[in-house]
């Protein structure tokens, strides 16, 4: 992420969402929800048919500013607040005129009216930023209306479902923009009020790292290996090589396990070839006492045991000290190894807490069942009485949504992100819905990151009702004096 464009003194970790406010969704209901003060999460409900899901799709579009999705979605405004006082809003301006008639890649587009955009930043006490916006003056809606392509998700991967063709969105802008470009300028100044969106604000939006988790995790894409050039990829849906989300997900694991080991091994090979040189010059000077240099020894055996377990490291995980008193010169040599061994360890200290939560947490729920990961095989699952093996894919949905919505917060969002997690209740077990917060706030404290939650289930709510808020009318308006006093 490229922090140049940010306020000099808050970066994106310490701008936080502090409220969100959308009105006129679905034509009728103005929603907002808070995060209380210590801001680590919000949990909004309410019965069907108030826009829950929807509310979630515009703070996301409009983090990501995605022009034609805003204008898709039935909404009238949309404002995020942020704790450095910031503020991000979107309104939408109904039933433009379209002055002239336009020739898109040689498809006429007709005058008509259309809904525009417009965008306000605010930054402290600053006069704000401005962009108005319709879909066509937009890049990114650009080229969804104007190319085959179209975004996959939040990644920055578009799609062209005709042939599966996937590209980033650095490529497509070397392809379209000057097209784009010169679309602009033979508009001419008659529509100089539809302008793309200024760069401060899309900007500000890059910078705030917004996530939407839908519904549907389990749905995968299969990859041709053999179609990679240049960085590309061709991805077919629906295809007998499909490749479901929990595979993909093993495979992620083993790749990022095989980057940390090949890591590791650089880095050792240059601390083992400079250990001597680095040892005649220290000498036999020692910070640590002989207890404290064997309780760290211990420690540090611990860690190696464990991470053997996932990764060969090539090292023997139960070394063992000497018995009786060392002398100076083996407590010196000693304390450099460890300083050395610390250093070796901790190329993987980041990826293991990870790991160890997530086999934790899903530990709890898998019925006879254990979950293990390894840098070899990826995320491995064994049955407890015997030992063998469970195919990924023969898991239950609730056990594979399990997985996939743990894994996908722990390795797959960053420090500092805002978190969206639509119905997570999909498949799960009540038992598991009670769990649910608890378990999604551990895993926020150890990356970083701000989450809502949009659900029905009161379990998943349980004993966090202090954080949710009601969307939607009154029980009264909603269901009739007779059924609200029966459902209360």
């Amino acid at each position: 992420m490229d922090t140049s464009t940010m306020d000099a003194t808050v970066g994106p970790k310490e701008r936080r969402l502090i409220s969100a406010q959308a009105d006129g969704v679905l034509g009728e209901f103005d929603h907002r929800f808070d995060f209380k003060a210590s801001g680590e999460f919000a949990i909004v409900y309410g019965p069907n048919g108030v826009g829950k899901t929807r509310v979630l799709e515009i703070i996301n579009a409009l983090c990501n500013m995605n022009v034609m999705r805003l204008i898709s979605l039935p909404f009238r405004s949309a404002e995020l607040n942020f704790s450095d006082g910031s503020r991000l809003r979107v309104t939408r301006i109904s039933g433009v005129d379209s002055e002239d008639e336009l020739a898109i890649d040689g498809i006429p587009e007709r005058p008509e009216k259309r809904d525009e955009l417009q965008f306000h930043l605010w930054k402290g006490d600053s006069t704000p930023v401005e962009s108005r916006v319709s879909a066509l003056s937009d890049f990114q809606t650009y080229l969804q209306k104007a190319t085959p392509y179209e975004p996959m998700d939040d990644s920055g991967t578009w799609i062209d479902p005709n042939d599966g063709e996937v590209l980033s969105y650095e490529h497509l802008e070397q392809r379209y923009l000057s097209r784009f470009r010169a679309l602009n300028r033979s508009r001419g100044p008659r529509n100089k009020q539809t302008s793309t969106v200024a760069p401060e604000i899309r900007e500000f939006a890059e910078s705030l790292d917004v996530r939407l988790i839908e519904t549907q995790r389990l749905i995968g894409l299969s990859v041709q290996e053999s179609a990679r050039n240049n960085d590309r990829y061709i991805f077919r849906e629906n295809s007998p090589q499909s490749i479901p989300t929990i595979i993909r997900y093993s495979d992620q694991i083993k790749l990022s396990l095989d980057n940390n080991l090949s890591a590791n091994s650089r880095l050792t090979q240059s601390l083992d070839s400079t250990f001597p040189r680095r040892m005649l010059e220290r000498g036999d000077k020692s910070v640590l006492t002989e207890t404290e240099l064997r309780n760290k020894w211990a420690e540090q055996t611990t860690r190696r045991a464990r991470l053997t377990e996932i990764a060969d490291l090539n090292v023997d995980p139960e070394l063992s000290l000497p018995e009786g008193s060392l002398n100076s010169w083996q407590l010196g040599m000693l304390e450099l190894y460890l300083e050395d061994a610390d250093e070796k360890l901790d190329s993987f200290s980041n990826v293991l807490k990870r790991i160890d939560l997530l086999e934790e947490i899903v530990n709890a729920r898998l019925l006879r069942k254990s979950l293990h990961i390894d840098a070899n095989n990826g995320l491995v699952v064994t049955r407890r009485l015997d030992g063998s093996s469970v195919p990924l894919t023969a898991l239950s949905s609730g056990e594979q949504h399990e997985i996939i919505l743990m894994f996908d917060l722990l390795f797959n969002v960053h420090s500092g992100s805002i978190v969206m997690i639509d119905e997570p209740e999909i498949s799960l077990h009540i038992g598991w819905q009670k769990k649910f917060i608890a378990d999604v706030l551990r895993i926020s404290e150890l990356v970083g990151f701000q989450f809502v939650v949009a659900t029905h289930s009161p379990q998943i709510i349980d004993r966090w009702w202090n954080y949710a808020t009601r969307l939607g009318p009154n029980l009264t308006d909603f269901l009739g004096e007779e059924e609200a006093g029966d459902d209360a």
